[in-house]
């Protein structure tokens, strides 16, 4: 009896640990004889429309999924100057009954350890192969993820963001797509994008939570071939009435150096205020802002988030962002008093002329 039993489980377990070694078998001689890691680089380049190298460890995985796996992933040019993404890790899925079948298709794609060069990016109309008139092409993925990253916005001034997670979840051209994102003392935002190649618009709605109590709910339209588009944000999300709503409405354009606010609305409560303005990344992240107002009461505002942060608070303050705003009113009330062609700071004098 003891014997059948051990055959049975010998049995067992070469049918348990058969399957694994023979995809690994299978993976490892189909990768080696089209040489893997050149077969994955064309894959790669072709979706990603420029140029992707795998120059470090170069390994078979086959948990959570069969794939590849390794270290140093460079995305850009052969020069220093023109790597646009470079990954210290990197972990690839691959379909199983196309990678049978000689054919290498992506299914995932995890990039960790690295850094993104936003100074670096090519122009929209030449970032992926064809004509430029067909706008900015994009490979459907079933999950994208990456973590850890610092985002370098200008290497001469080190505007810098740490990104601790970026993911995307069944990705498609023209359809909604959840996504997360989580930068150093920014935050977390959670939502859906969709992107439209055709008419190179770009729509992102979510929320944002982290740098202030309760969440901020927003709509983001961008014309990539423009570099630019507008903004919509209320906080918070889910307010007790209407007198504890802050609302913000803004075009923008992206200009070399920072974003352009050329028509900004911004509402708390029942009361408004217009003007303009921009965000410099140059050197340290700066919101930068001319505000006016017919006339504002300062006893009816409602109790805004803080736009400062204690020391060791995940913050935009704790992240290093400026804040410099000047408003002027014609009639401005508090407490009973009443000043007419009255201006308040806070922080130092607005300055965008550099972004003009």
């Amino acid at each position: 009896m003891r014997r059948a039993f051990r055959r049975w489980l010998v049995v067992l377990l070469l049918l348990l640990t058969l399957p694994p070694v023979l995809l690994y078998l299978l993976a490892n001689y189909w990768l080696e004889s089209v040489g893997g890691r050149q077969a994955l680089e064309r894959e790669l380049t072709r979706r990603a429309g420029l140029p992707v190298r795998l120059l470090g460890e170069f390994d078979i995985m086959l948990i959570p999924a069969i794939g590849v796996e390794g270290t140093e992933l460079l995305i850009g040019g052969t020069g220093t100057d023109e790597e646009l993404v470079r990954s210290g890790e990197y972990s690839l899925a691959l379909a199983l009954a196309p990678l049978l079948a000689g054919e290498i298709r992506v299914q995932t794609v995890r990039l960790a350890d690295g850094s993104f060069r936003l100074d670096r990016l090519p122009p929209a109309d030449k970032a992926a192969p064809g004509s430029p008139g067909a706008g900015l092409r994009l490979p459907s993925i079933d999950e994208f993820a990456l973590s850890d990253f610092t985002i370098v916005a200008s290497a001469e001034h080190a505007a810098r963001f740490e990104v601790d997670e970026l993911t995307f979840e069944g990705f498609e051209e023209r359809r909604d797509t959840k996504f997360r994102l989580a930068i150093a003392g920014f935050g977390r935002v959670a939502g859906q994008l969709r992107w439209d190649p055709g008419a190179s618009a770009l729509n992102l709605d979510g929320s944002w939570s982290g740098p202030w109590p309760g969440d901020l709910e927003f709509s983001l339209q961008v014309d990539v071939a423009e570099e630019s588009g507008s903004l919509a944000a209320r906080w918070p999300a889910h307010p007790a009435s209407a007198d504890e709503v802050v609302a913000v409405a803004s075009g923008f354009v992206v200009r070399e150096g920072g974003v352009r606010l050329p028509a900004l609305e911004i509402a708390a409560g029942r009361q408004s205020v217009r003007g303009g303005g921009c965000l410099r990344l140059r050197g340290t992240p700066a919101l930068q802002l001319e505000l006016a107002a017919d006339e504002l009461d300062l006893d009816k505002l409602p109790e805004l988030p803080p736009l400062a942060t204690p020391a060791g608070a995940d913050g935009p303050a704790a992240a290093g962002l400026d804040l410099d705003i000047r408003l002027t009113a014609a009639e401005i009330r508090r407490a009973g008093a009443v000043a007419r062609q009255a201006v308040l700071s806070f922080g130092g004098e607005p300055d965008c002329s550099d972004l003009d």
